[in-house]
């Protein structure tokens, strides 16, 4: 019998569907565990369809320098789909500007790029106007919240942002 592509793909999509009603969190459609493989190591720090990173947090560091702080964290990427898991382990670094506003910014390539201070209701607002792929990109999800897991991890205390604990 051949392998019918679009077919695989709309069985992954029924699926990821049912997924989010029978299933109490999308890692579970694709086999994966929160924390990854039942290691409190890695923490699941965010997922959003077949994307998932679990922060590394015996990795996380941090340096100060002038002032700024530069965090550094190893983490697990994976990507799921119809022929599997597949997993790279990854670093990305952060910048914390100490200028009184604690502007939090990653590293993409050479440049450090700005995340947007989050509220929640400013994220809802955003997402109502603009769709969830777009906060997703502006907002930096995955780079934020792994961002806030790994100052809890060397702080000892959550980050001061405006989301009160909550995850989007």
């Amino acid at each position: 019998m051949r392998k019918h592509p679009c077919l695989a793909a709309l069985l992954l999509a029924v699926f990821l569907a049912a997924g989010g009603i029978f299933l109490p969190r999308a890692e579970a459609a694709f086999g994966l565990s929160d924390p990854l493989d039942g290691d409190p190591n890695y923490p699941l720090t965010y997922s959003h369809a077949n994307s998932f990173e679990y922060l590394d947090l015996s990795s996380c560091t941090v340096r100060q320098e002038d002032g700024d702080y530069y965090y550094a964290v190893g983490y697990v990427s994976i990507l799921a789909d119809v022929e599997g898991n597949h997993s790279s382990y990854k670093t990305r670094c952060y910048r914390l500007v100490n200028d009184g506003k604690m502007l939090q910014c990653s590293q993409d390539g050479t440049n450090w790029t700005p995340i947007p201070y989050y509220t929640s209701t400013g994220v809802r607002k955003y997402i109502k106007e603009h769709g969830y792929m777009e906060y997703i990109r502006r907002y930096h999800a995955f780079a934020y919240f792994m961002f806030k897991r790994a100052f809890r991890q060397i702080y000892q205390r959550e980050y001061p942002d405006g989301m009160n604990g909550e995850v989007m």
